[in-house]
């Protein structure tokens, strides 16, 4: 069973697909990463953006965003977002 398995995720994916971390910009441009890498590192590279990934939303449906310490796992896709923006209040009466 085990065997059949992985011959099915290796017909699915392609080669390499989980040694990398890959980081889609909204554009739908995907940069790929091999070595170890931090939240914050991507997000130095784009000031005012923020980061987070798939399986963070999850049943809740909250987009969480990940801090820069952040490790980055391989085999994830993680998105680049503009930041969250505070809900507005309503002007005191």
């Amino acid at each position: 069973m085990g065997n059949s398995l992985r011959c099915c995720l290796a017909c699915m994916l392609p080669c390499g697909a989980l040694d990398v971390v890959r980081v889609v910009h909204l554009s739908g441009h995907v940069d790929e990463f091999s070595c170890p890498l931090a939240a914050g590192d991507v997000l130095a590279a784009h000031p005012n953006h923020a980061l987070t990934d798939a399986w963070s939303a999850g049943a809740s449906r909250k987009i969480v965003i990940l801090s820069p310490d952040s490790e980055l796992k391989r085999g994830r896709i993680y998105f680049l977002i503009p930041p969250p923006r505070a809900p507005r209040r309503p002007p005191p009466r």
